[in-house]
């Protein structure tokens, strides 16, 4: 059976403001017509559950790796940069251990999420590796490196040999 193995990290947007953005958003700002439009709205869903799980994940390991008061209480920083130990008013965790933050978010990223292409995914796996592989979308710098790894995965499928 042939399969599409994508990392982890193809799904996370690393820097938006810039244009580096995760596969999934990538494909949602991509205008397209009839099947094409269908086949991204089903790869979406198709691929949903990961992207939840890739969420919960950061959340957890944030959590973590996040400062602690003296009553175990994670500590976050508020909107105006103050500690708080209010989730409420939390806009970012105050990470106490990056070094192993940042050890097992790039473990995680490099885990491979594998979709078999079986008849009922076939056209949707297809269809979503026509859009990456014939975008007219024009990329540079970091932007470029990721959408050649997302090319280099959806051209993997082709190269497999049916078992």
């Amino acid at each position: 059976m042939k399969t599409l193995t994508l990392k982890n990290s193809f799904f996370i947007d690393i820097d938006p403001q810039n244009g580096i953005i995760g596969l999934t958003s990538w494909l949602a700002k991509q205008m397209l017509h009839g099947p094409a439009s269908r086949n991204r709205t089903r790869f979406v869903k198709l691929v949903s559950d990961r992207l939840n799980e890739i969420d919960k994940e950061i959340q957890k390991l944030r959590e973590e790796c996040s400062a602690k008061d003296k009553k175990g209480n994670t500590i976050y920083f508020d909107k105006d940069g103050k500690e708080t130990t209010e989730k409420e008013k939390a806009v970012r965790f105050k990470i106490e251990d990056q070094k192993r933050f940042n050890e097992e978010w790039e473990k995680y990223m490099q885990e491979n999420y594998v979709i078999d292409v079986t008849p009922a995914t076939k056209d949707i796996v297809y269809g979503v590796r026509d859009i990456v592989l014939n975008t007219m979308e024009e990329f540079s710098g970091a932007m470029a490196q990721r959408y050649d790894q997302w090319c280099e995965a959806f051209e993997s499928i082709s190269e497999q040999k049916e078992s």
